[in-house]
């Protein structure tokens, strides 16, 4: 049926109401979309750039740990710039070693300047350096404290550094074989180190002694004292 012109306008314009109000529709949704992904976006960026900028932090903490420790280790040893230069490489290759787990150059720096605090040479504090790191790992220490112990030993025998190694062995071994830690060991040889190198027992006797000792049940410093006591008796017996 043939519709009039007042018909078809009418007609079209319905038409073109409903197609505007289509696209309307479209583009409600398409805003909406984009406004979503505007906020996933910005979601997944924050949860990409924390992470980064939190190891950016960490490096940068474990860098200038790094300096500091080189600069107090040449404070403290008088070390010339040559020895300084192989201070830091050592201190990078021991970060590298992948029998040293967890261990970063400034670990290794660390764990030297605490060797030359303790008075140790130069080149005694790099060979020293591996067993302090070793002793650290095995006895769960921190590096100061893994040097103390080991400096403590080498003064007391009067050993090179490169038998850090051997003391590091030596310590975790009698830990694991008795019912002691290396930290009882450590406050054990603190406390009767001295004596017994002057009464000429051999380091790895005392350790021996000090780990049937642990299993006796005196343990720490109390088996390190009654060594001591026992070696002076026999050194200058009474009537």
């Amino acid at each position: 049926m043939a519709l009039t012109a007042a018909e078809l306008a009418v007609k079209i314009g319905a038409d073109t109401r409903e197609a505007e109000q289509g696209m309307q529709r479209v583009s409600d949704k398409l805003q909406s979309f984009g406004k979503t992904a505007m906020i996933a976006g910005a979601g997944m960026t924050a949860g990409i750039t924390a992470p980064l900028l939190g190891l950016a932090k960490t490096a940068l903490d474990m860098a200038m740990d790094y300096e500091s420790s080189l600069n107090m280790m040449q404070a403290v040893s008088g070390a010339t710039g040559e020895q300084m230069k192989q201070v830091a490489e050592l201190a990078k290759a021991l970060g590298a070693d992948m029998t040293l787990p967890a261990t970063s150059a400034a670990d290794a720096a660390n764990a030297m300047t605490e060797l030359a605090k303790a008075g140790l040479s130069v080149n005694d504090t790099m060979a020293a350096a591996k067993g302090v790191l070793q002793l650290a790992a095995a006895g769960n220490l921190s590096e100061a404290a893994a040097a103390e112990i080991t400096a403590n030993a080498l003064n007391a025998f009067h050993l090179e550094g490169s038998r850090a190694i051997d003391i590091a062995n030596l310590l975790a071994a009698s830990a694991n074989a008795s019912s002691g830690e290396v930290t009882d060991m450590a406050d054990a040889l603190k406390m009767s180190s001295a004596v017994a190198a002057q009464a000429g027992v051999p380091i790895e006797t005392l350790v021996a002694m000090i780990s049937q000792m642990a299993n006796a049940g005196i343990q720490g410093s109390d088996a390190g004292t009654s060594i001591k006591q026992m070696l002076l008796r026999l050194m200058g017996p009474a009537d």
